[in-house]
């Protein structure tokens, strides 16, 4: 969460060999309420050097505004429903639900923004580094699987489109390192797609 001194202990707990990165926090606008998460890398120096690429995941904001262009009408819908809907539970004494508790019609932006930074796995008795960007992601909890499968599809696509840039990328090796709340058994949650996704990005690579 925002407060540190967990994984401070972690680290001490592990001797001066390790070291930790940390994001800021994610999953709530400052000042407001929310579960504010920081995620982060625990590694050790003498075997894994730390590079200089350290950042978040984000989308355009002129991307997301197209998207709520163009699907002006279902968003318009999406809230003359919640609008109803809170002002039946106002009329029946109860309290209004907040925003975050309905599932969005469309992605917008990921709820914990994803971090990722640049590692080298340095090689011993003269093999050659291993070269690796970490994603670090903490995908949507909740009852909505359609929201937490359009962050993943999101996140999915964010890592096949790097891939299709692998000329200017700063490493082409990618680990996706991540609590997904995904059930891959479970077919409801679009297994099928995951897999042609999957497929897509492979063949991008070729």
């Amino acid at each position: 969460m925002d407060e540190l001194s967990g994984v401070r202990r972690l680290e001490q707990s592990l001797g001066k060999s390790f070291k930790f990165i940390v994001s800021d926090t994610t999953g709530a606008f400052p000042g407001a309420r929310g579960l504010r998460e920081r995620l982060s890398f625990l590694y050790r120096p003498s075997r894994i050097e730390l590079k200089e690429l350290v950042s978040d995941i984000t989308y355009d904001r002129s991307v997301v505004a197209s998207s709520l262009r163009e699907n002006f009408g279902i968003w318009k819908n999406f809230f003359d429903e919640i609008d109803r809907d809170n002002e039946r539970r106002r009329q029946q004494g109860k309290k209004a639900k907040s925003l975050s508790t309905y599932a969005h019609p469309a992605f917008l932006t990921f709820i914990r923004t994803p971090y990722c930074a640049a590692f080298s796995i340095r090689g011993k008795n003269g093999a050659n580094s291993i070269d690796f960007l970490g994603v670090n992601a903490h995908m949507l909890y909740g009852k909505s699987k359609e929201e937490r499968n359009r962050e993943f599809f999101a996140l999915l696509d964010w890592i096949i489109q790097r891939a299709k840039s692998s000329k200017r990328m700063y490493f082409n090796n990618m680990i996706l390192m991540a609590d997904l709340n995904m059930e891959f058994d479970n077919g409801k949650n679009k297994y099928s797609d995951i897999m042609l996704r999957l497929h897509q990005l492979e063949s991008s690579l070729l």
